[in-house]
């Protein structure tokens, strides 16, 4: 049940379980669908025989409806029209029969109906590749239905108007092996392109894959985690284009739903989408002259652009944002001055800005007050531990060997799915077949798709920065032992100053190792989930790690003198028949 959009720009709209739709900024209006059968109407909210999961690509939703003599289906994205977006919706009989499909639109307004083409206004709201054969409208839902049901659509008259103000349906013959397809625009454009000249959903599918390429890639054996992944990258690229105050971004999710989305995206090497939301959040953000604490989303905001400083080329930004981080660290020095003298011990997220703060301060040239900052933060986390109420985001932007299972922890806490050690496979359990995670009355939201890309990342290749001694990188946090035997690959994951890549070959039980790194920092690679005694700090290399414990399987125990007793019972005692 993804969140549908282009990159850059143009609405975003939302597919529900049943292939229904609408624009996340238009939440009266609705299109939903229906197919007309030998046997009777099939309405998508009304059949049980509907279901949704991806196309072979990975990509589009596919939606199924089981009617007489095989599925109806339906499969749907949103294009590029210009520097707007509309809706590809496409319908395919795979029955041996003729059907008819119908549009059901909800709080559309008064609509112009000329061939194929609803206007809107004087623009264009559909463009079908077929005519539209008949259509009725009706003051409520229940009465479309029911004229749906009793054959009362007529064929539009030229020049005469639609009344969609509550509901009215549009019908399309569609035969055996044929195929409809429907442009719809959120609010009408002057001229919607025939949908037969649209790109193909394969097309489409192409289109995102050469935007994922450009980040960090990697290959595990489960589908179920892959279109996770996919599904969450997609949805935080599409609103990396979406204004901070669209439905997007405000709709019910937590104020540092932003940053966090950022971060997100820096970890996976999304690194100018990344940089541009995290850019058109901070337009909107002031610290106040007379604020006395300085907000989550700031100390977050100051986590992920520090992860951007780590994986980024040089490029000037760290000297623009001096001004603005002068100003917020002096909020968030008295701020804890003040926690400190009321005893509150709980200062996670602030030392975790502070933290950032520091490495951010270095790469844009201030030493001095890196230094400054960096003695005032000694004696900060001298007073500051974690406790059974700190926030596991806040505790896992703190750093440290536990962040992978503490992002777990954040994210399952979301889904109020409680364990006590969850892995990624039990976290992505959470998402339908489409690879989405809803939550609430969204069948998608960003803060999910966040901590669960961040979770992923750090289940592969998770960076450690301690204040004293040696950074080092810990592969494999998350592994699964039911993936012993399947290969494993990451590639081009973004580190501090470069990136890495890895592959695990077996040899039986036990892994081979493979990897090369391009980074001018020192660091310590190691995997202990696999082999707690190995380590290096060479940029390339290969080795045979420890043999691994295969998973325990359930096997029934059966006593065999039991089984004698019931099979000759069963057969009279007088021997087996294959008959």
């Amino acid at each position: 049940m993804p969140e549908l959009g282009i990159l850059g720009s143009g609405k975003a709209a939302s597919n529900d379980p049943v292939g229904n739709f609408r624009w996340l900024d238009q939440s009266n209006k609705r299109i939903s669908w229906g197919v007309g059968a030998d046997d009777r109407w099939h309405f998508a909210d009304n059949e049980m025989s509907v279901r949704q999961a991806l196309v072979e690509d990975g990509i589009s939703p596919e939606t199924r409806m089981r009617v007489p003599g095989g599925d109806i289906v339906q499969r749907m994205n949103v294009i590029s029209i210009g520097l707007d977006s509309a809706a590809l919706i496409e319908y395919e009989n795979e029955t041996p029969v003729p059907v008819a499909v119908v549009i059901i639109l909800e709080n559309y307004g008064h609509l112009e109906i000329d061939g194929p083409i609803a206007y809107m206004m004087s623009n264009q709201i559909i463009h079908a590749s077929k005519p539209v054969a008949s259509c009725c409208s009706s003051e409520d839902m229940q009465g479309l239905l029911r004229s749906i049901e009793e054959g009362e659509p007529q064929p539009p008259r030229k020049g005469a108007t639609l009344d969609a103000t509550r509901s009215a349906a549009l019908l399309f013959p569609l035969p055996h092996a044929t195929k409809l397809r429907l442009l719809i625009s959120s609010e009408g454009i002057s001229g919607l392109p025939n949908p037969k000249e649209c790109p193909s959903f394969t097309e489409i599918a192409n289109g995102w894959e050469r935007h994922f390429d450009a980040g960090m890639q990697f290959t595990i054996p489960s589908t179920r985690i892959l279109n996770a992944i996919k599904a969450s990258k997609r949805h935080l690229l599409i609103g990396s284009g979406q204004p901070i105050e669209s439905e997007f971004w405000n709709k019910e999710t937590p104020t540092e739903v932003v940053p966090l989305s950022a971060a997100a995206l820096f970890h996976w090497g999304h690194l100018e989408a990344g940089k541009n939301l995290l850019l058109k959040y901070m337009e909107r953000s002031n610290p106040g002259l007379f604020r006395k604490k300085v907000p989550r989303d700031t100390l977050v905001t100051l986590c992920a652009w520090e992860s951007y400083f780590r994986f980024a080329p040089i490029d000037g930004m760290a000297e623009i944002l001096l001004r603005w981080m002068e100003e917020t660290l002096q909020f968030l020095l008295s701020n804890l001055s003040w926690k400190r003298k009321l005893g509150r011990k709980d200062n996670c997220l602030e030392v975790a800005a502070l933290q950032s703060s520091i490495k951010i301060l270095e790469r844009s040239g201030e030493k001095i007050l890196a230094e400054e900052i960096r003695s005032q933060l000694k004696q900060i986390k001298n007073s500051t531990y974690l406790t059974s109420t700190t926030e596991p985001l806040d505790a896992a932007l703190l750093g440290g060997e536990n962040s992978y299972q503490r992002f777990l922890t954040a994210f399952n806490n979301r889904h109020d799915q409680e364990k006590v050690s969850p892995t990624v496979n039990d976290s992505v359990a959470k998402s339908d077949l489409t690879g989405s995670f809803p939550n609430g009355d969204r069948y998608q939201d960003p803060m999910s798709s966040a901590l669960f890309l961040l979770s992923v990342r750090k289940s592969l290749v998770q960076e450690l920065h301690p204040s004293h001694g040696e950074s080092s990188i810990l592969l494999h946090e998350g592994f699964d032992s039911n993936w012993i035997g399947s290969p494993i690959e990451v590639e081009r994951a973004p580190i501090d100053g470069g990136e890495i890549g890895l592959a695990i070959r077996w040899h039986g039980v036990a892994p081979a190792l493979l990897w090369q790194a391009t980074t001018e920092t020192e660091f310590v690679l190691r995997a202990p989930m696999l082999d707690t005694g190995w380590s290096t700090n060479q940029l390339k290399g290969e080795t045979l790690l420890a043999k691994q414990m295969l998973p325990e399987t359930a096997v029934s125990i059966v006593d065999p003198q039991e089984t004698s007793r019931r099979s000759s019972h069963d057969n009279g005692g007088k021997g087996g028949s294959f008959r």
